[in-house]
């Protein structure tokens, strides 16, 4: 072998293993961001099963408060079981959509947010938006920010 191949073979060596390790480096991160994502849809589950179970005179009485709530503190303070991580912040955004009349049940919309800071410095934002009838809790779906 001329020096020339050997510097040709060292060269595209270096290409694939820094290839290599570039690409592991990524899918290290994606799967990182990945049990963050599924352990934060378990945590928001977590608190509509909390609320799920609560009356509707509960529910109205967050939609009384100013809004959004702070259920980072709320949570913890109401005896529902959820904990969350310190570097994770929840907080719900009640709004009365149909008063409560004889006529007519109440319903109210939750936009539930959690909101973290990932190592690399991004805000990363969950969400599930649901509604709350005097006959329980309705459909809910997640929507997802920052990914």
């Amino acid at each position: 072998m001329t020096l020339v191949e050997v510097l040709i073979a060292s060269t595209l060596l270096a290409f694939v293993i820094m290839s290599t390790l570039t690409t592991v480096s990524y899918s290290l991160s994606t799967l990182r961001m990945a049990r963050h994502s599924t352990r934060l849809h378990e945590y928001m589950n977590s608190f509509l099963e909390e609320l799920r179970v609560r009356t509707f005179a509960d529910i109205q009485a967050f939609a009384a408060l100013p809004q959004p709530v702070n259920l980072t503190t709320t949570i913890t303070t109401e005896s529902m079981s959820a904990v969350l991580p310190a570097d994770v912040t929840a907080s719900g955004t009640f709004a009365t959509v149909t008063a409560s009349t004889p006529m007519q049940m109440g319903m109210i919309s939750l936009e539930l947010t959690m909101t973290w800071t990932e190592s690399n410095g991004l805000t990363r934002t969950k969400k599930i938006y649901t509604t709350f009838s005097e006959n329980g809790l309705s459909d809910q779906y997640y929507v997802g920010t920052g990914f």
